[in-house]
């Protein structure tokens, strides 16, 4: 066990906050011998603190302590013979015995205590983990090459089947500069951001593009024939150019997001349940699995198990990202935790119930380094997070 985990679960124990597999789980753990006079040395610390009498396992209140505490261990253990009282001076079993009976006659610190003078979790030493930015690549069809794009320009377009940085800027890698302009019309482009990454993209038709973290557009150089057709994964956002001759088609796998100029939000991550399409203004068909439905500004359509739902929605919470914030309506931990791992590029592992009921709302700033956000979410939750590198541990 880690020492900052051990940390926290020792401070849920003295304020009586642990569960039943918590408590079994320390008590466990200071059974390796290895590990026994750590225990030692932790409880008395905080005996003193609380100036608690006398520890020695023969004093009065030690004895005292045993009595006490014997049927607290049986039950907890679920054994039937009785519990022996160590003859070992600070055996795991007395040493268990003395902290609950501290703990239920009130030596150790209040919850008051630790909200004031402890450190929470998040704010213990660690390099903080810097907010994502600018980073995408380019994937052209037929080709193994990869093209990293700059994260110092703020977007890619298209002119003439050529693509330039949004400053104007040609994008003068080899691959692209063998192409003729003609060649560049019928090509087929992937861009792709990383966890931790965004981009923006102009494409040939003036249509704007922004991808959110862990997603991917493609598309081509020049819109040919009726249509001009796109897919994607992840989330993205589109302001799509009105051409009612012509009509903007999204796909995200069997499902086909039909618009002839309008802007919308698309999130279908893998990990989320279904596909989500959130207008923001104008009209929208959405249609796949024999179903089809058209959506008004301030609508949602999810479709999940091949049928298509549609409900209205605040969507300012679905294009927040658009604005570098989170915005989060009564979401479990869970939920709220996926945002985070894709944009901070972290990976989250939960101890105690990953679907924990408690719900959280609130718009939080995606610019901050991730150590304010997580101190954020303690002071409201009481849920408590353990970072190591880039991994998050979810204390529930």
């Amino acid at each position: 066990m880690e020492k900052q985990e051990l940390t926290i679960l020792f401070n849920k124990y003295t304020q009586g906050n642990c569960a039943p597999e918590e408590i079994i789980t320390i008590l466990h753990h200071f059974n390796l011998h290895e590990n026994k006079e750590q225990f030692k040395q932790l409880i008395l610390e905080e005996l003193e603190k609380t100036s608690a009498p006398s520890t020695d396992e023969n004093s009065p209140h030690a004895l005292r302590a045993f009595a006490q505490t014997d049927k607290a261990l049986l039950e907890l253990f679920g054994r039937k013979e009785e519990v022996k009282r160590p003859s070992s001076a600070f055996h795991w079993i007395s040493i268990a015995a003395i902290l609950l009976t501290v703990l239920t006659i009130g030596y150790v610190f209040r919850s008051q205590f630790y909200a004031k003078d402890q450190p929470s979790l998040s704010t213990l030493a660690f390099k903080d983990i810097a907010p994502g930015s600018n980073h995408a690549v380019l994937k052209i069809a037929g080709s193994h090459e990869i093209i990293q794009l700059s994260h110092n320009k703020e977007g890619v377009q298209i002119k003439n089947g050529e693509i330039f940085y949004k400053d104007n800027t040609r994008l003068t890698d080899p691959i692209l500069k063998n192409k003729e302009p003609e060649q560049s019309d019928n090509t087929s482009y992937t861009i792709e951001t990383p966890r931790g990454g965004q981009y923006k993209i102009l494409l040939s038709d003036g249509t704007e593009v922004r991808l959110n973290a862990a997603s991917s557009l493609t598309y081509p150089g020049i819109f040919q024939g009726n249509t001009r057709e796109v897919s994607v994964t992840g989330e993205v956002f589109f302001q799509v150019a009105r051409n009612k001759e012509k009509p903007f088609i999204v796909k995200v796998g069997a499902i086909k997001n039909t618009v002839t100029g309008t802007s919308f939000n698309i999130s279908a991550y893998p990990d989320e349940q279904g596909v989500k399409t959130t207008l923001v203004t104008g009209g929208l068909h959405v249609s796949g699995y024999g179903n089809e439905v058209t959506l008004r500004p301030g609508q949602q359509a999810s479709v999940a198990e091949k049928k298509i739902a549609v409900n209205a929605v605040d969507t300012d919470e679905y294009t927040a990202w658009l604005n570098n914030e989170f915005s989060f309506e009564n979401k479990n931990i869970e939920a709220i935790m996926k945002n985070i791992s894709r944009w901070y590029d972290v990976d989250v592992y939960y101890q105690g119930n990953r679907y924990d009921n408690r719900k959280f709302g609130g718009t939080y700033t995606r610019t901050k380094g991730l150590s304010a956000l997580l101190k954020h979410l303690e002071s409201l939750s009481g849920i408590h997070f353990i970072v190591e590198g880039r991994r998050i541990k979810v204390l529930i």
